[in-house]
């Protein structure tokens, strides 16, 4: 029998069930904006067996907002970077189909930042390391047991996985980053829909030279589809390593292979060369699968990443997805724990977050079925977005968005409004000698951009900041900061007299395209609307 002491309950603002990459980027997040956390992870450290391997612009850009680009270009692994997405009946094969041929291309006039292809085995220690550094207390063989909850905050039962002990925490807020099995989302009896399992794989991690079957070619992921093998293929650093995700078909009766030789065989049979060395490292079973949480809140607790939604990993847009989650998130949870906002804007992740995810897994998985053609899966297709607009182009609507219209859940980042709701573009700009990115002077607080002629919306900006408690930065372009163009106006959608407010996220909160009469009254009522607080 295992002993069960609550000796002591310790009190934190917010804990973390999930201590992978969306954990612990919710635990930079928080810290990021001076909240401490708990995180708890049940296994016992960073998982040796690969799993996501690519991480798109839109996260690059968050990670860059709060310090952390140089460490993560420092551990990606250049020898896989600007690789493609392909498809072959095996590696060698003469004849293939690219479907992109640089998954971390700069995308030029619409970030400052390119993609990355780091696995997360190395991802993963690179966060580890920043949220310790920010003081997050992380707990490994640490599992959740319950919780109840209450209008004054969170209680969870947690266990250690080594011991059987058991010990209470109270917290204000409690999020679930435990992935698609979530043991919070079935706590709070959240139900999921959608496709939901959509094809069996066997993950199999592997080591042999694939150089002569790369023939000099980056390819950051292979589609494979002969009568040996269907899946999907991609490779180690070194190219002396790689990771097939091979299909096998339960409904038909296939058994799971768990022999390392069938493992070989399959390796070999999707590469190409029936004599190839091939050494098994580890073979684990996989769902593919497609799902949305019907919720990502209930009261004081939230779902982030695989908790609240799962998808084909196709687009790459999964882990991604669940960054971005944790990002939206941890501003208003801040705010409000700060007193700075109500908790209705709380409100606000799910009527933001679950649409785009929605929209997203429909992406993911309309790729897919684009790509293994012979699943036969046109019941799950929908039409296919271009991958830049999947990434940088979504577009909220919500009470701490002052909208102007509703022109739906995206637009073409190529071709910025400026509409409130949507990412703050990027635009080059001149500070002296230095050149900086207008995405640059975004990430903590709340930011007032106004053009050369706006000093009535940066002197009311001054004021309010300063009644309200409110962080704002307030930047005039056209004085210190200079454009290389007149794509400011363009991008933002804005005059020499008009303002613009870009929450701490990056996203636009309001604007408005001229000066207008009494900016201080009105720069306090889009305060209050978008905080949920009267000032």
């Amino acid at each position: 029998m295992t002993q069960q002491h609550d000796i002591y309950k310790e009190r934190v603002p917010v804990i973390i069930v999930g201590g992978s990459l969306v954990g612990l980027s919710m635990s930079i997040f928080l810290a990021w904006h001076g909240v401490r956390t708990l995180v708890v992870e049940r296994h016992a450290g960073i998982s040796p067996h690969p799993r996501a391997a690519g991480f798109n612009a839109r996260t690059l850009e968050i990670y860059r907002s709060v310090g952390l680009e140089e460490s993560i270009r420092a551990a990606e692994p250049p020898s896989v970077q600007n690789g493609g997405v392909m498809k072959a009946e095996t590696l060698v094969s003469d004849t293939f189909e690219w479907y992109a041929s640089n998954v971390s291309e700069a995308v030029g006039a619409i970030s400052p930042v390119r993609g990355s292809v780091i696995p997360q085995m190395l991802l993963e220690p690179v966060l580890q390391q920043r949220a310790q550094e920010s003081g997050a207390e992380i707990c490994f063989n640490t599992e959740f047991v319950a919780l109840e909850q209450d209008s004054d905050g969170v209680s969870v039962v947690l266990r250690d996985r080594l011991t059987g002990g058991q010990r209470t925490v109270q917290a204000h807020y409690l999020i679930g980053a435990d992935g698609y099995k979530s043991t919070i989302r079935q706590a709070l009896d959240i139900p999921a829909h959608g496709p939901g399992t959509i094809s069996h794989h066997l993950s199999i991690l592997f080591q042999a030279d694939v150089r002569e079957a790369l023939r000099g070619r980056k390819i950051a992921l292979c589609m494979i589809e002969n009568a040996a093998v269907q899946g999907m293929m991609g490779f180690g650093p070194d190219e002396q390593s790689g990771l097939l995700f091979a299909l096998y078909h339960p409904q038909k009766d296939e058994a799971l292979p768990q022999e390392k030789a069938c493992g070989v065989e399959l390796v070999r049979a999707a590469i190409g060369i029936p004599d190839l060395p091939v050494e098994i490292i580890s073979m684990l079973p996989w769902e593919l699968a497609a799902h949305l949480a019907d919720h990502f809140q209930q009261r004081r607790c939230f779902l982030v990443g695989d908790a609240a939604h799962v998808m084909p990993p196709v687009g790459g847009f999964g882990a991604n997805t669940g960054i971005q989650d944790a990002h939206n998130l941890a501003w208003k949870l801040a705010y409000v724990l700060k007193g700075l906002a109500g908790p209705e804007l709380l409100t606000s992740y799910e009527a933001e977050r679950r649409p785009v995810a929605q929209w997203t897994t429909e992406q993911a998985t309309a790729r897919y079925a684009e790509r293994l053609p012979s699943l036969h899966l046109d019941l799950f297709a929908a039409p296919i977005v271009d991958h830049q607009t999947v990434v940088l182009g979504y577009r909220y609507h919500s009470r701490a968005i002052m909208a102007e219209d509703d022109h739906g859940l995206y637009e073409n980042p190529g071709h910025p409004s400026g509409q409130p709701g949507t990412r703050a573009p990027h635009v080059v700009l001149k500070r002296g000698q230095e050149q900086l990115s207008t995405l640059d002077l975004f990430g903590r607080d709340f930011v007032l951009l106004t053009g050369k002629e706006g000093e009535s919306w940066c002197s009311a900006a001054a004021t309010v900041a300063k009644q309200t408690g409110i962080d704002l930065e307030i930047h005039q372009i056209g004085n210190n900061l200079l454009p290389e163009d007149q794509r400011w106006h363009q991008a933002y959608g804005v005059t020499a007299t008009g303002a613009v407010i870009i929450r701490p996220d990056g996203f636009i909160a309001w604007r408005a395209k001229t000066a207008m009469a009494t900016p201080e009254h009105i720069l306090k009522q889009v305060f209050s609307q978008i905080l949920a607080h009267d000032f």
